[in-house]
């Protein structure tokens, strides 16, 4: 009895141990990422001089360690050609750091919250399979914390600490989360050259994924169905018996059927916009209509940490990722801030923010357009009170959130099937019932072949690329491009155009002119500036009667830059698209027409127009605008013109919204 025991406890040990070994290994990457951000020792001078002290080799081994002893024997010690494409990699990275002080019955308590990140990654692909956030506030009550050289010593100490602990339970967390799918991909068929995938969408598979055999040979996929998916080799004929994988995680699952939106983190090389960006991907809730795909602007460093300690040698994924066919451009206002104080009454901390986010297409598209907006009014009883640089973090968050929100709400995914109506040679006419074609778009024509052994549905294969150069009363003429298909496969009325668009309701029957908006034309005609006004203006451009496009060099460059250091394909074309000169310019003139102070108090009145003119080539072809009065009531003199300002962004943001839809060439 005691023998057949021990027989089953071995065979119980002996199946845990062979289980853990069949997952998938991970190699924690010798490197940390971020740490490294030129605005550190401004935003958290503690913890830059703590990354300072420790250098980058000793936070890289105190990663490793930590990472090895939390996954065991899923911590793999190498990788080499062998297991190469059956390995993720894990990453450290530092999302923010800061460090405020608050006033506190005679003391400063002084604040120092960092937020990590771990990242899993594929490398083979350059996909993120997961990642794990957290964000942990150290917090130290000093009498002095600016000259004390013991206080220093124990921020230093704080910090350290602080950075340990959530170094270590972000790790414990990366492992009980850690339980990546690795779904199996066989080819059912051949067509002309392309490959017949046996799972689809409800397996985890996108349009856009690049899937690995356990050679090395990999597939991209073109098209995805529910139940099967169609993709094009990288390099060469793959043999059909292969079996292909990729991974996934049972979280993300039902996110693979939505349109995929691009966002940059670091690639905005402003830390502002950097914080939004994190902001918002994790903001955005997944009932949303799209998922959000970030930029890792580390992947090619990361891609050289791993060659340079490993046995792998290079990846082959460099710039061969698939490029979403949207991106999300973020603007921000300056952040307003003041006090209103009266004698005998407490004094009053305002902080206001506006975030801007623009949705495009590849071509800078404005898609949708909103602001997120945030108010925080703080009371400072006796210096007790939030520090100005806590307070513009909070509100720049809030206003994120905002904005977040309006997205997941206005945008839609629709999906039009859009039929050829005749073919001349490489001239293709088809029936444009989306009304979302424009001059210069790429698209893809697709034929239904049929059924196919090993798919329960009929098999649809993009055929051809080719280029809107047309768009008329409906129809849209286009100009075949590239080949998906072998030699010898032309267009016929059977085939169809496909479309899967986000769409926002107000703006399905826009024409397909080009606007842009206008530059070097100064949008003030009055006395008093809108300091928001750059910002608060492009809210509602999307509902231009027009195609409006985002033409600004600047951000083309750093988004192009980013998705060539993310492995990303770059076939953008932002700012290719011709207007003609048409450009569309916010305008505003705003004035103070009564001003009446007395004992520090104030009642104001400012008169303000705000709306549009429409231009081509410099000269003013249409415009709209309208009025309003803006009445202001006892206000604290020190602070008339921030809360002027204030209420011109609102008033601004109101006539703008009305006007808009008005104008015409």
């Amino acid at each position: 009895m005691n023998r057949l025991l021990t027989i089953l406890l071995v065979m119980l040990v002996c199946s845990s141990a062979s289980s853990l070994l069949a997952a998938t290994a991970v190699y924690p990457v010798k490197g940390v990422f971020g740490f490294d951000a030129p605005v550190l020792q401004q935003k958290a001078p503690t913890f830059a001089k703590l990354v300072s002290s420790r250098s980058a080799a000793t936070l890289e081994k105190e990663f490793d360690a930590e990472f090895r002893k939390v996954f065991g024997p899923l911590a793999t010690d190498n990788i080499t050609d062998l297991n190469k494409h059956e390995v993720l990699v894990a990453s450290l990275h530092l999302v923010r750091a800061s460090q405020y002080v608050v006033p506190k019955m005679g003391n400063y308590e002084v604040h120092m919250p960092i937020t990590l990140s771990i990242v899993i990654t594929n490398p083979s692909t350059g996909e993120a399979v997961y990642s794990f956030t957290r964000t942990s506030y150290a917090a130290v009550l000093l009498a002095n914390p600016h000259v004390d050289f013991q206080a220093q010593k124990l921020l230093l100490e704080q910090t350290a600490s602080n950075y340990r602990t959530l170094m270590q339970t972000l790790i414990k967390e990366a492992k009980a989360g850690y339980n990546p799918t690795k779904i199996e991909i066989s080819i059912a068929d051949t067509w002309k050259g392309l490959y017949i995938l046996d799972k689809g969408s409800k397996f985890g598979i996108a349009q856009g994924d690049s899937i690995v055999d356990s050679a090395g040979n990999e597939l991209s996929v073109k098209y995805v169905s529910e139940n099967y998916a169609v993709a094009a080799s990288l390099l060469g004929n793959v043999d059909r018996s292969r079996t292909f994988f990729k991974y996934a995680t049972a979280s993300t699952a039902n996110q693979f059927n939505k349109p995929r939106v691009l966002t940059m983190h670091e690639g905005w090389k402003n830390p502002v916009l950097a914080e939004i960006s994190h902001f918002f991907d994790s903001e955005v809730a997944t009932e949303s209509a799209f998922t959000l795909l970030p930029v890792n602007e580390y992947f090619r460093k990361l891609l050289e940490t791993v060659a340079r300690d490993t046995y792998s040698g290079k990846f082959e994924t460099t710039e061969q990722r698939e490029m979403p066919d949207y991106l999300i451009k973020f603007s921000a206002s300056a952040p307003r801030s003041y006090t209103m104080s009266e004698k005998g009454k407490f004094a009053l901390n305002v902080y206001e923010q506006y975030v801007l986010g623009e949705l495009l297409d590849k071509q800078g598209r404005i898609i949708f357009s909103a602001v997120g907006s945030n108010r925080i009014e703080d009371k400072n009883v006796g210096g007790m009170v939030f520090g100005k640089e806590a307070r513009l973090e909070v509100v720049l968050k809030n206003a994120v959130v905002n904005l977040a929100e309006q997205f997941a709400k206005a945008i839609k995914f629709s999906h039009f099937v859009l039929p050829v109506k005749n073919v001349d040679g490489k001239s293709i006419e088809i029936n444009d019932t989306s009304r979302e074609l424009r001059i210069g778009q790429e698209v893809t024509l697709y034929r239904n072949i049929g059924k196919v052994s090993g798919v329960s549905s009929d098999v649809t294969i993009p055929l051809w690329q080719a280029n809107v150069v047309d768009v008329q009363n409906g129809n849209a003429r286009l100009e075949l491009l590239m080949p998906h298909v072998d030699k010898g496969v032309g267009i016929t009325t059977d085939d169809m155009v496909l479309v899967d668009s986000m769409t926002v309701s107000a703006t399905a029957d826009h024409s397909s002119t080009s606007v842009t908006y206008c530059t070097n034309i100064a949008p003030k005609l009055g006395a008093l500036d809108i300091e928001d006004f750059s910002i608060v203006s492009r809210t509602y451009g999307y509902l231009l009667p027009y195609t409006l496009y985002d033409q600004d060099e600047q951000f083309s460059r750093k988004i192009h830059e980013a998705a060539k250091f993310g492995g990303f394909k770059d076939t953008l074309k932002l700012g290719k698209i011709k207007t003609g000169g048409r450009c569309l310019l916010p305008v505003h003139q705003a004035a103070i027409e009564t001003n009446a102070c007395d004992n520090g108090s104030c009642n104001t009145t400012v008169n303000l127009a705000a709306g549009y003119r429409l231009y081509v080539n410099k000269e003013k072809k249409g415009g709209a605008a309208s009025t309003t009065k803006i009445n202001i009531e006892d206000c604290i003199q020190s602070a008339q013109m921030p809360v002027i300002q204030g209420e011109l962004s609102k008033a601004s943001l109101d006539l703008l919204k009305t006007n808009i839809l008005k104008l015409r060439y």
